[in-house]
């Protein structure tokens, strides 16, 4: 999944993520930052909410292979 890392809180703020032309701006749900992102800040890994903190996070093939 693609996903954008928050420049506040660091979770992964996924689903449509707007292409050029379109303002490149997204909404964390978690701490209801609103900011603007570059193409080269779009990341794909596997993202999935802690229900226990109720935060999410993104899980990457660097971080399987602990590099």
């Amino acid at each position: 999944m693609s996903y954008v890392p928050c420049p506040k809180c660091g979770d992964a703020v996924a689903g449509r993520i707007p292409q050029p032309p379109e303002e490149l701006k997204l909404t964390c749900v978690h701490c209801k930052e609103a900011f603007t992102f570059e193409p080269s800040e779009v990341r794909s890994g596997l993202v999935f909410c802690n229900p226990e903190t109720n935060r999410w996070k993104a899980h990457t093939l660097a971080d399987q292979l602990g590099i």
